[in-house]
């Protein structure tokens, strides 16, 4: 089970000290609209979500646009 707690564990350990711990919000962007990730580092952060969930991503996770901590949790639950 993939966790939004999870999620900021590996934003945090991937690039430490680069976002505080309160602007991880679940609905924050991502990309460069919010944290500012770009498109290889979130490539990095839905590989290591695959890691963690035990679940390869297509390309549906992409489908809605804008990528979250909440997306994230929902795509990789099944939810």
């Amino acid at each position: 089970m993939l966790t939004a707690s999870a999620i900021r564990d590996i934003l945090l350990t991937q690039w430490p000290a680069r976002f505080p711990v309160e602007a991880l919000g679940e609905e924050v962007p991502l990309g460069e609209e919010g944290l500012g990730l770009d498109s290889i580092e979130l490539v990095e952060l839905v590989l290591a979500c695959e890691e963690q969930a035990a679940r390869e991503a297509n390309e549906e996770l992409f489908r809605d646009g804008q990528l979250t901590i909440r997306s994230l949790v929902a795509y990789f639950d099944g939810v």
